[in-house]
């Protein structure tokens, strides 16, 4: 009886883990194929002033406003391989290449707000002339037939991670006093 209870114990883990969602540096990688990304974010400000600082500083474009989500485009940014603590040599060459731009969700709540980015997209930026496709998908350079690429894994996430959390985190008001 005891074995048998092991074994059904294991068995569930085994499941278990498998159909689990792989998550790296923020980065979400659902069954489809598809790249998410998504961060969690304090405030002080109200969600109209949110809203409103992101309209005005043009954080995010072609903007929607549904109750307490905001939807909109994610305006081409280029990633920040210095600010995560890289050297231009050991940034993968599709970072330095492309620019991202993407789907943006952002949901709040009284105190907090997650951002959510769907459809991540790579445009090229001209840098890099080996990359001659002008839009790819973030997941054509993420994943492969083993699941999410070692260099992704090494580098790319912690840089465009953090190029996102730079970019979501300073949002600020502006000053109508003037």
């Amino acid at each position: 009886m005891k074995k048998g209870i092991i074994s059904l114990f294991l068995l569930f883990c085994a499941c278990s883990f498998l159909t689990a969602q792989e998550t790296i540096q923020g980065f979400i990688f659902p069954e489809d194929g598809s790249v998410i990304w998504q961060h969690e974010f304090t405030t002080q400000q109200s969600m109209n002033e949110l809203f409103n600082s992101l309209i005005e500083n043009r954080i995010v474009t072609d903007y929607e406003i549904i109750e307490n989500r905001f939807s909109g485009v994610l305006p081409q940014v280029a990633a920040n391989y210095a600010l995560a603590g890289f050297k231009k040599s050991k940034t993968p060459n599709f970072i330095l290449a492309y620019d991202c731009t993407a789907n943006v969700l952002i949901q709040y709540k009284p105190g907090r707000y997650r951002v959510t980015l769907h459809r991540i997209r790579l445009i090229n930026n001209g840098s890099d002339f080996s990359f001659t496709n002008p839009v790819n998908l973030l997941e054509d350079f993420v994943l492969n037939k083993n699941g999410v690429s070692k260099t992704f894994q090494k580098s790319g996430a912690t840089i465009l991670n953090t190029t996102f959390i730079d970019y979501f985190s300073n949002i600020n008001l502006f000053n109508d006093e003037w």
